[in-house]
This record gives C-alpha cells, sequence and structure tokens, in this order.
C-alpha cells in the first residue's frame, strides 16, 4: 500500500513508538520504503509494506488487513488532530464485525429462501408464500413442523402423497402375498382351478355314517327284497 509523504509522521509517532505498538497490536511487521523510490516520490508517496507474524496461517490474511485499514484510518488527512492507534484499530475492529454481521444476515436469508422453496415444492398451490414463510417462522424453520402447521390450519389433512412410503408398501404387499402363495411351480390351468373352485359352489359328500345307524339302513334294505 501507498502512504502519502506528509502521513508518515503519523503513522510513525513520536520516536518511531506508534509503529512499533501497531506491529504488535496486529501481529505484523510494517516496512517503509526510504525516498529512493522514484515512482511513489514523484507521487508524493511512500510505500508500505505489510508481513503477518501471526503463527495461525487463518489468521494472518486478517492481521494484514487489520493492520493495513488502521493505517489508512491513522493517515487519513481529516483524522490527524484526533485519532489515536487505539481509536483506529476500535474503528477497524467495528468495521470487520459489521461486515461479518452482514454476512451471517445474507447467509440466513439464503437459508430461508431455501426452506421456503422446500414447504413450496411439498405443498404445491395450497398455501401463498407469506403463509409458508409464517409458519416456518413459527416452527423455527423445520420444514416438516411448518407443513403440519399449516394444514392443521386450513382443516384439511395433510397429503399423504410419499413417494418412499408408497414405495416400502408396494414391496410390503408384494412379499405377504408371495408368502401366501404354497410352495412349487403353478401353473395358469391350477391357477384358473383354484379360482374357480374359490367362486362356484362346492357339493359336499354326505358325512360317513356311524355302526348303529348302518345297521339299521342294513335292516331295511333287507326288507326291500322281499
Amino acid at each position: 500500500m501507498s502512504v502519502s509523504q506528509s502521513s508518515i509522521g503519523l503513522l510513525f509517532g513520536k520516536r518511531g513508538e506508534r509503529l512499533q505498538q501497531l506491529q504488535q497490536e496486529t501481529s505484523c511487521k510494517i516496512r517503509v520504503e526510504g525516498r529512493t523510490n522514484a515512482n511513489y516520490e514523484s507521487a508524493g508517496c511512500r510505500s508500505v509494506h505489510i508481513r503477518s507474524t501471526h503463527p495461525k496461517p487463518l489468521e494472518r490474511e486478517a492481521s494484514v488487513a487489520r493492520c493495513a485499514r488502521a493505517i489508512q484510518i491513522l493517515c487519513a488527512s481529516d483524522l490527524h488532530a484526533k485519532c489515536s492507534l487505539s481509536d483506529a484499530l476500535s474503528q477497524v475492529d467495528e468495521e470487520v464485525a459489521a461486515e461479518a454481521a452482514v454476512l451471517r444476515e445474507a447467509e440466513e436469508l439464503r437459508y430461508q429462501e431455501q426452506m421456503v422453496g422446500q414447504v413450496m415444492i411439498a405443498v404445491g398451490d395450497s398455501f401463498t408464500k407469506t403463509a409458508i414463510r409464517k409458519a416456518l417462522v413459527e416452527a423455527n424453520w423445520s420444514p416438516d413442523h411448518a407443513q403440519d402447521l399449516l394444514f392443521q390450519r386450513a382443516q384439511h389433512p395433510k397429503p399423504a402423497l410419499d413417494m418412499q412410503k408408497l414405495l416400502e408398501a408396494s414391496r410390503a404387499a408384494n412379499a405377504a402375498r408371495k408368502a401366501s402363495l404354497p410352495a412349487g411351480p403353478c401353473s395358469d390351468s391350477e391357477d384358473a382351478s383354484s379360482s374357480a373352485s374359490t367362486h362356484a359352489p362346492r357339493e359336499e359328500s354326505p358325512a360317513p355314517a356311524s355302526k348303529h345307524v348302518q345297521a339299521i339302513r342294513d335292516v331295511f334294505a333287507s326288507i326291500r327284497r322281499y
């Protein structure tokens, strides 16, 4: 980054104390190029190089950005007289927190829209987007709970159109039907005879007579012969 020549003194502070403190606060090393850089010198600027010394790799980029922003605030012309290093760092931290809040809000909005779309697909045209969003808010953004709330308020049952459950029920019914059939191959003729025997009335064969009844029948039979 570049800093105007007139602001270099504000960056260093008295005897370089501000620069050293900034390096400690941000875990960075700051190097300001001398007047030998002709390009910056002609523009009235000095080149400032920032390198993070933070032990965690993921924090290094953030520490460099924090240091660079603090330098910008310190060297801003309208803040020369009233901005201290602590004020500059506090402003940087507030800006970072505000940006993080905006990102969280945007992510939350994206998640909410996904939940609304999911419920809209499930319920079809039965409810408006406003009603769906309201139900999701009350259900703490649980799609299933929100659907239950919507159908309860509409006073009609929730449609049981669940393809997975329908498939499982169909498989269970087929398995039960196969289990009820007799073992071994069965021909079409056997199926037809079995079906016919199910619907056509059967002639019941007489029950076998007891010994006493049969003896009486034999006596009457002998009388008829004479």
